[in-house]
């Protein structure tokens, strides 16, 4: 073999060899990027799981009021939210949770202070983000009506903002259950001189009622979907207070035919007006 075929050959297996190489590191680069993809998408459906497992959980405490359960649920979320502050369904279900604790904490000052700043930061920051305008704001009115609850020497200065974050909201979602909700609560529980009104607060439950009624919840939803139960028990409270007892009891039942471990009805609100009823009849 001549010089000059040895150098042809060569260079046809230089060829070839770089060729093989070529396609030795496209197969890599196709290996690990499907790799990836298939890791990303299975970090991601743990994540789903881990979130639907933590709303699951979220919605037991509710219905039971537990404490324990709802730190289980906020361990979740909160560990979801560490891992990516970018997850939007993380961070409001946490703040849902660090609203129901300031809830609880409405006669516990140490739970009330544990949680209180971080409810604040963390409903603003969801109030603002994009796909959560209705929502954040509501859920943003929410804690910060805890802190009158807390503390009415607040009333003076929370209560406006918190008109305006709802009023934004059903600006926003006219459809949003929650928004009436809580406007409604605040309507009940704000005294007459001041522009509550009891009446005012019932037509706000009896909206939420309806478009909870109306919605249909999605099963892959990532945020949870809260207040209906809420409505209701409100609902009942607001008829008492204007002496329809008979719609207050029918509302409470209704809670308990949806939930029947509700406990607030089960164990608070309509053993109560039962009482109360059964000692009225007895006095004539």
């Amino acid at each position: 073999m001549n010089f000059e075929n040895q150098s042809t050959l060569f260079n046809n297996n230089n060829r070839k060899g770089s060729k093989m190489k070529t396609s030795i590191s496209t197969k890599l680069f196709i290996f690990f990027f499907l790799l990836g993809s298939l890791l990303h998408i299975s970090f991601a459906l743990t994540t789903n799981e881990q979130m639907k497992e933590g709303i699951t959980l979220a919605q037991k405490a509710y219905v039971s009021y537990d404490k324990e359960t709802f730190q289980k649920a906020y361990d979740i979320f909160g560990n979801i939210y560490s891992a990516d502050s970018t997850n939007l369904p993380a961070l409001y279900n946490l703040t849902y949770v660090e609203y129901r604790f300031l809830e609880m904490g409405s006669r516990d000052k140490a739970l009330f202070d544990k949680y209180v700043t971080q409810a604040v930061e963390h409903a603003e920051k969801i109030s603002s983000a994009k796909g959560f305008g209705s929502e954040g704001k509501t859920l943003l009115a929410s804690i910060l009506m805890m802190k009158i609850t807390y503390n009415w020497a607040e009333a003076m200065t929370l209560s406006p903002r918190i008109n305006a974050l709802l009023g934004e909201a059903e600006v926003i979602n006219p459809n949003n259950p929650r928004a009436y909700l809580i406007h409604g609560i605040m309507k009940l529980n704000t005294p007459a001189a001041f522009g509550g009104s009891v009446k005012e607060g019932l037509e706000k439950f009896n909206k939420t009622i309806s478009y909870f009624e109306k919605e249909e919840e999605e099963s892959t939803s990532l945020t949870i979907n809260w207040g209906y139960l809420d409505a209701l028990a409100w609902t009942g409270i607001a008829n008492e207070k204007l002496e329809m007892t008979d719609a207050a009891i029918f509302v409470y039942k209704k809670a308990l035919s949806i939930e029947p471990e509700y406990s607030w009805v089960k164990y608070v609100l309509l053993p109560k007006l039962e009482k109360t009823q059964n000692g009225t009849k007895n006095t004539f």
